[in-house]
């Protein structure tokens, strides 16, 4: 009977003598920010104090005091109490010890960032340790998401909207990223003299993308250099170009490692829908690419695949599934140097200029439709020039 009373003597006592008969949730799920109880965790709210606890009745006020809290401990965890949290974080974590940064939801959970300085991101993720951050918004600011580093990240549940440069930036060597039910919109035009609209920036990091939506941005949905991207179920839909008829391609890819596409869609792209140039491997599967336009700049082509001499082995290209319609120019392009493996594309309904002569192709196993076929064959070109870009 005495271990029962002191039992619920703790129960009821939390760290410092604060009651533990605490409010429900504040999370519209029933949950702490994703926990199932709000203890272990350090808490922030935007009506807080950094002077406070930072437990679940007296939490701190900013991320960056609660990053200060868990600068000693194994496995840092952050909540966001619902509202609007000011932005300008930076998350930063070089003992290699894992952080998770927590909100009840998109909707419920904002950072807000500040235009006031360009090259300020609203949430930067940097170190050498792990992060992950979820069931949050990160809105306007000059840029949205960076991470940079070296860090590992994981982003589950994250929507970036009008950020002024780039939704979400991914750079160097050493940084991998995965993303899963992740949405970038609305990103502006650019600031100062860069007029980048960016959705989704890579450079050099390897990156996994799952459910990952890039809409109306401005400039281009993804544009990556460098590194590696597997992605399933990525959708880019109304990419807008920067200025006059400049840009405006749904996913552009250069030097990468390999590029991986499976089940993705790319609609209504004001340039190119998917440009892959110059990279070392290269497969897309079962991907849908239709409605795209031609500008000054962008010929306004479907799915491109393009290498330019290197002195390399020709790259190892697969191209199955896919569906290409109403491109501006042409369906399916490839142009070499590269060995190409093609099952079961379709091109359909590209009513642009022709180039060479081909409005349209597709090859081995393909189903085309529409006027100016021209159906070519794999054997006959598995190394080779398939057409010259203006």
């Amino acid at each position: 009977m005495k271990a029962m009373r002191a039992f619920l003597f703790l129960g009821v006592l939390g760290c410092g003598g604060e009651s533990m008969f605490f409010s429900p949730s504040p999370c519209s799920d029933g949950r702490w920010a994703g926990w199932a109880l709000p203890y272990g965790v350090v808490w922030v709210s935007p009506t807080g104090s950094d002077a406070a606890l930072g437990s679940s009745v007296k939490p701190l006020r900013t991320i960056r005091a609660a990053m200060e809290a868990i600068r000693g401990t194994r496995n840092g965890r952050i909540g966001l109490l619902p509202g609007v949290h000011k932005g300008g974080v930076r998350v930063f974590r070089d003992n290699g010890r894992p952080v998770t940064i927590s909100g009840c939801s998109a909707a419920e959970v904002v950072i807000k960032g500040s235009s006031e300085r360009p090259a300020t991101a609203t949430l930067a993720l940097q170190g050498s340790g792990e992060i992950t951050v979820r069931s949050l918004s990160i809105e306007q600011g000059t840029g949205g998401i960076t991470i940079t580093g070296g860090v590992q990240a994981t982003l589950e549940s994250v929507t970036v909207t009008a950020a002024a440069a780039r939704g979400i930036l991914i750079g160097g060597e050493d940084t991998v990223a995965s993303l899963t039910d992740v949405t970038v919109q609305n990103t502006i035009n650019g600031v100062l003299s860069r007029p980048n609209g960016w959705g989704l920036g890579i450079i050099g990091s390897s990156v996994t993308l799952s459910d990952v939506r890039l809409l109306d941005n401005r400039g281009f949905g993804l544009n990556m250099d460098g590194g590696t991207l597997d992605a399933q179920q990525l959708v880019i839909e109304r990419t807008a170009s920067t200025d006059v008829d400049r840009f405006g391609t749904g996913l552009y890819v250069r030097h990468a490692q390999r590029v991986s596409l499976s089940g993705c869609a790319v609609r209504q792209s004001a340039g190119d829908g998917v440009f892959l140039i110059d990279n070392q491997e290269v497969v897309v599967r079962d991907c849908e690419i239709d409605q795209v336009a031609s500008s000054s700049y962008q010929p306004g082509d479907g799915l491109v695949v393009r290498q330019v001499g290197t002195g390399r082995a020709p790259p190892p290209v697969t191209l199955s599934g896919n569906v290409v319609t109403n491109a501006a120019r042409l369906g399916i392009a490839l142009a070499g140097p590269l060995t190409a493996t093609l099952t079961d594309n379709q091109a359909d309904d590209s009513n642009g200029v022709a180039v060479d002569g081909h409005a349209r192709f597709a090859t081995e196993d393909a189903v085309v439709t529409g006027d100016a076929i021209h159906v070519l064959d794999l054997e006959t070109y598995r190394v080779g020039i398939l057409y010259r870009p203006r």
